[in-house]
């Protein structure tokens, strides 16, 4: 018998926030975004949980980013967008 398990990376869109600025690597002003990153472990090619995660406010133009706590994201978001921040 065999098993494959493995690990696969993922990007989620946590929407828009209330950060209007200019963005420090291509100088456009924007509305930054929340993005969380991470990895799961997968089983037989499903993924069953997260084991590492990430979270940063982002450019939408050049992708530039810089990574951000939990509680700092939470309140960076726009509220009513329906996405909740899960570790």
């Amino acid at each position: 018998m065999f098993v494959i398990w493995g690990s696969k990376g993922f990007v989620e869109d946590l929407g828009k926030t209330h950060l209007e600025c200019e963005c420090p690597n291509c100088h456009n002003w924007v509305t930054m975004q929340g993005i969380k990153m991470g990895r799961k472990f997968t089983l037989f090619f499903i993924p069953l949980f997260t084991t590492s995660s990430e979270h940063f406010i982002a450019c939408p133009i050049c992708m530039w980013r810089e990574e951000v706590s939990i509680p700092k994201m939470e309140s960076y978001l726009v509220r009513g967008a329906g996405k909740v921040i899960e570790e």
